[in-house]
């Protein structure tokens, strides 16, 4: 198992990069941008996974020492980008990068400048020694030979560099076409900070999906069109022998911004008349930064939060909420019983005293009122609903002793069918008007009784008030049937 799974991990593939900016030449013409060139390479390589080694003003020793650094990460697998910004020169068949401290060669010396400087083939042999498996060379060196001397035999071609013959897994861009010099501004009046070639090809680094062809491809268009504006000629070459295609920046492509503009629009007319708060949030994740996410943020801000979901919200805030939750209730077929079945469930927590009779009125009203200050909710007061019910069940809440309503303002008339006789007792039944009648000896004796025991219950005991249905009552703070 070891011997399987561990090469597996050891040769995970590696994104490594040595970017330079030579400016400061001593014996040859100083440039003013390639440092900055080097320096905003270096930062779009490492936004999109590059470990980057940075040389600025190198000398030849430096930039050996570099190359040794960068030569001891890469590991077989592994991705390697060089970037070079400064002078270069084709000799023969040759391209070389030169050091800031190449001394100035005479006429004939073309040896001393190939060991002074740095061979572009070398670069590509000791990265590949080092079993890297793709390996880009990016170079803004096609510049006017610097060692052009009027008069005199210069050494090496006149201006840029010449072509390269690129072994398997390497890909090689040019800054400029082959015997074609690159700019570094467009006027004296440009203050952009790169040069013609490294201002168009850093935006591309980023760019998500794009493949190593399909960037070389954005950089000549871009450079050609934008050299072409002061009537320079300035087409980057690029010579590719990697195998299929090379994705520099892995990130997943952004949306085509009208196929998100165009999907919006086919769906906002469902969302323009919806009234489900969720459905509208949905869509405002999705195509937020659209005008139809701003008409969306507008629609949910309109929306009226109902009431009865801020209450079942603040209950699931409780310690109750811990426990088993009803589901919620559907609308009563018959709006009275859901109005009687509310009253009830108040009654019991000691909100309401009037009749259970499914009128909804104003003790109903009031009721409800003094249970939202006891369960600090805001359930609809003004009519009885589904929700309203299932609050009422689930809270724990009790309002203070004797109701919503004080005693002396909610004596409830009894129907017609009830005498306004004395409380029955506990268990007892009550006297009905509509009772047979007796004779006249057993009325009087009924009457004397029950005008003693109206007198001893209004002295001793509040006024007893019938519950529902003519079966229950509320009798010194209790409910008691027949």
């Amino acid at each position: 198992m070891l011997w399987v799974v561990w090469p597996a991990v050891a040769t995970a593939e590696r994104r490594l990069a040595l970017v330079v900016g030579n400016d400061s030449y001593e014996s040859l013409p100083k440039l003013s941008r390639a440092r900055a060139d080097a320096d905003a390479v270096g930062r779009a390589l490492e936004a999109i996974g590059f470990e980057v080694l940075v040389a600025k003003d190198a000398s030849r020793r430096e930039l050996n020492r570099r190359m040794a650094d960068l030569e001891a990460k890469i590991a077989p697998g592994d991705t390697a980008f060089f970037f070079f910004a400064g002078h270069g020169v084709a000799i023969g068949s040759d391209n070389i990068l030169l050091p800031v401290d190449l001394p100035k060669p005479r006429s004939g010396e073309e040896s001393l400048v190939r060991e002074e400087g740095t061979l572009v083939d070398s670069i590509v042999q000791r990265l590949q020694a080092r079993g890297a498996t793709t390996t880009f060379l990016v170079l803004d060196a096609c510049r006017d030979n610097p060692f052009s001397v009027e008069g005199t035999r210069s050494i090496g071609q006149s201006r840029g560099l010449t072509r390269i013959e690129a072994p398997r897994g390497v890909f090689v861009l040019y800054s400029a076409g082959i015997g074609q010099t690159a700019l570094d501004t467009l006027s004296r009046g440009d203050t952009a900070a790169n040069s013609v070639f490294t201002r168009q090809l850093v935006p591309l680094l980023g760019e998500p999906g794009l493949t190593h062809v399909d960037l070389a491809k954005r950089v000549q268009s871009a450079v050609d069109k934008l050299a072409a504006s002061i009537g320079h000629q300035q087409q980057p070459a690029y010579y590719d022998q990697i195998v299929g295609e090379f994705v520099l920046n892995t990130a997943p492509k952004a949306p085509d911004a009208n196929a998100v503009l165009a999907e919006a629009a086919k769906q906002w007319p469902a969302i323009a008349r919806s009234t489900d708060a969720t459905e509208i949030e949905a869509f405002i994740a999705q195509f937020g930064t659209t005008a139809f996410g701003d008409l969306a943020r507008r629609r949910l801000a309109n929306l009226e939060p109902p009431r009865q979901q801020q209450a079942v919200a603040a209950i699931a805030a409780t310690p109750e909420a811990g426990k088993p939750t009803l589901e919620a209730a559907s609308p009563a077929a018959d709006p009275k019983l859901l109005a009687r079945e509310v009253q009830q469930v108040l009654a019991e927590k000691r909100c309401y005293s009037g009749r259970i009779d499914g009128d909804w009125g104003r003790r109903s009203i009031r009721a409800v009122e003094d249970f939202n200050r006891a369960a600090s909710l805001e359930l609809p007061p003004d009519a009885p609903t589904p929700t309203t019910l299932a609050s009422l069940k689930q809270s724990g809440a009790i309002c203070a002793e004797g109701g919503a309503i004080a005693p002396e303002a909610t004596t409830e008339t009894a129907p017609s069918t009830v005498t306004s006789g004395s409380a029955p007792k506990a268990g007892g039944k009550s006297k009905s008007a509509t009772k047979p009648k007796s004779t006249s000896k057993t009325k009087t004796t009924q009457s004397s009784k029950s005008t003693t025991s109206r007198k001893a219950a209004t002295k001793s005991q509040p006024a007893a008030k019938k519950k529902s249905g003519g079966n229950c009552f509320t009798f010194n703070g209790q409910t008691v049937c027949d």
